[in-house]
């Protein structure tokens, strides 16, 4: 059985570049896979680029699993979606600049009305991607805040 939109992970380059939501609401109100125009969402991101070794795949792999697992519900309500990003595609790349990377990342992102008010970089994935239960913690409990409100270590827009 196919996902659903609010639970559906973006694999795959888009078709179309994907609109900067924080410049761009109107854009992102027509795009499938961009957030809803209304209200409070949030996205969190595991930014890649082409050339995958095997602590990138692994941070992927346990950043899925862990937001699946303690966030399966936010995602199929649509609070929270989960998007997986190669940013060296050329309507990606604004990610590099948007975030600041330098590396693959795990970017927290909230959108209030469509438009990114927030965002945070979760830096201690690479410190913590070879001890699976001290990462879904990590995880867990930075994703948990941020949900809440919590602006620590946010960068407001």
């Amino acid at each position: 059985t196919a996902p659903t939109p609010a639970t559906a992970v973006v694999t795959q380059e888009p078709k179309t570049p994907a609109p900067r939501p924080e410049r761009a609401p109107e854009a992102a109100k027509s795009a499938k896979t961009e957030a809803p125009a209304a209200g409070k969402h949030f996205v969190a991101y595991y930014l890649h680029g082409k050339a995958r070794c095997v602590s990138c795949t692994t941070i992927e792999r346990l950043t899925k699993n862990a937001l699946d697992t303690h966030f399966a519900d936010a995602q199929k309500t649509g609070l929270m979606e989960v998007r997986l990003v190669n940013v060296e595609t050329p309507e990606n790349r604004h990610y590099i600049q948007d975030y600041q990377i330098t590396n693959q990342s795990v970017i927290l992102s909230e959108l209030q009305d469509g438009k990114e008010v927030r965002w945070k970089n979760l830096k201690q994935v690479w410190r913590l991607f070879r001890d699976e239960t001290a990462f879904a913690d990590y995880i867990r409990t930075e994703t948990e805040a941020f949900l809440k409100g919590d602006e620590a270590g946010s960068v407001k827009r």
